[in-house]
């Protein structure tokens, strides 16, 4: 039997997830009026401090983002950029998407020893 699935705003009954925090403490499965299960807001911050700081590193920031946006498409960039709230299935795809770029692993992959 399936558990029953969590409702806005109410913790999941009785689910634990491995996901833990910087203390090494369990996070259990919270479902935010956004309809956001905070394991996955959680997860989505980690990835989004793996990016190139906008101040610090501006060229890799924006040339990240004109990857972005010649994949997906300008139009659709930009109807998604301008929606409020933001859905959280575009912010993780954003995420997602910069960091491989990033991170190269659009053009030479997963690497089993160092290049150089």
């Amino acid at each position: 039997m399936n558990p029953p699935s969590p409702k806005k705003g109410h913790a999941t009954q009785g689910v634990v997830t491995g996901a833990a925090k910087d203390d090494d403490t369990v996070v259990s499965d919270f479902v935010d009026d956004d309809g956001n299960n905070t394991t996955t807001v959680l997860l989505f911050e980690r990835l989004e401090k793996l990016l190139p700081d906008p101040i610090e590193n501006e060229d890799d920031f924006k040339s990240a983002w004109d990857t972005l946006l010649e994949i997906h498409g300008r139009e659709s960039v930009k109807i998604n950029e301008n929606q409020i709230p933001k859905s959280m299935e575009w912010k993780i795809a954003t995420v997602v998407t910069r960091l491989l770029i990033h991170f190269d692993f659009l053009q030479i992959g997963i690497v089993d020893s160092p290049l150089f």
